[in-house]
């Protein structure tokens, strides 16, 4: 199978941006270390500051779920529990 994008939506609710993204930010680098992953870059709305986008690039839906399970992630939904108003995840592919 051929690489997969992820586009991750995180919604933080109101009051709890800068903690959310804060958390988000730390997840950068042991992701970036973790095995297929290619690439894993936050954005933010620029009309929403709620509102945080992860563009990823994964060798597969396997490795993504790795990701999921890990360590960092299970510390940042501590973290950030009661914080997100909404979240999802979206897997796909080129065309070509």
């Amino acid at each position: 199978m051929s690489q997969i994008i992820v586009i991750a939506h995180v919604n933080a609710r109101a009051g709890s941006e800068a903690h959310v993204q804060a958390e988000l930010q730390k997840l950068i680098p042991p992701t970036l270390e973790e095995p297929g992953c290619h690439h894993y870059e936050l954005h933010v709305d620029v009309k929403d500051p709620a509102h945080f986008v992860f563009y990823e690039v994964w060798d597969s839906i396997e490795a993504h779920q790795e990701h999921i399970d890990s360590e960092h992630m299970g510390a940042f939904v501590l973290s950030c529990k009661g914080m997100i108003a909404e979240a999802t995840i979206n897997h796909v592919s080129k065309l070509n």
